[in-house]
């Protein structure tokens, strides 16, 4: 039988290494200082700076082809037109839902 205890302890470490990486990252590509907030509630945000909060969500599959073709694409119009790459919007619209949408950007270091 397996044991839920672990696995939810593995998924906190894996999730709090996560947050751990996604500040370091946001402070390298940002003024801003970023940090982990490492309260477990939710209603603060898993990483922060003085002017922003930020949720990170970790996966270990393959991205969707649509978001990688849509990302390739972006960065090739935006050196094609020597603009800025403000990313992929992406709107979800199922019937009788509210439309959302949702901005993707390709954190680099």
């Amino acid at each position: 039988m397996t044991d839920r205890r672990k696995i939810g302890r593995n998924n906190r470490t894996r999730g709090a290494a996560a947050e751990r990486e996604a500040a370091r990252l946001l402070n390298v590509t940002h003024l801003d200082q970023w940090y982990r907030n490492i309260d477990r509630g939710g209603k603060y945000g898993d990483i922060a700076c003085p002017s922003a909060v930020a949720e990170v969500k970790s996966v270990s599959r393959a991205m969707p082809a649509l978001f990688d073709g849509a990302l390739a694409q972006v960065a090739e119009a935006a050196e094609a037109t020597g603009k800025d790459n403000f990313g992929v919007l992406v709107r979800y619209a199922r019937p009788g839902h509210k439309v959302r949408w949702l901005r993707i950007e390709e954190l680099t270091t």
